[in-house]
């Protein structure tokens, strides 16, 4: 999906050339400003990482949405946690905003609590 990003923007950003050549255009024109601005846009938005995972989500007992907890991964956190090592130890530790979010998702946090942890973005 990114290079389809950058060749939009590509295409777009030739089209602009060939209307300021060939139409007379005001490099002011607001399609010009207009078309400049779609084309970064485009760049910005193929330099993004895409979500790599997102969990399937479910309603609890209390009707509240929530990401499927793995159990596995619950397990392996619930018996680290009774050593010392749970969340606020990891905090602190060097992991990507990317695993944090997944290990979040796998632990089954709700929607509205994850939504507010500080290493989610406002896009997700």
């Amino acid at each position: 999906m990114n290079a389809e990003l950058i060749a939009m923007a590509e295409r777009l950003t030739t089209s602009l050339s060939t209307l300021l050549e060939h139409h007379n255009l005001a490099r002011n024109c607001f399609i010009v400003d207009a078309m400049n601005e779609a084309a970064a846009m485009l760049l910005k938005m193929a330099e993004q990482k895409p979500v790599s995972h997102v969990q399937p989500t479910i309603k609890d007992p209390d009707g509240i949405l929530r990401f499927k907890e793995n159990a596995i991964v619950r397990h392996l956190y619930d018996w680290a946690r009774e050593r010392g090592h749970g969340l606020n130890e990891l905090a602190c530790m060097p992991f990507s905003n990317e695993d944090r979010q997944q290990f979040a998702q796998l632990l089954g946090y709700s929607l509205s609590g994850y939504s507010e942890l500080p290493y989610v973005g406002d896009d997700v």
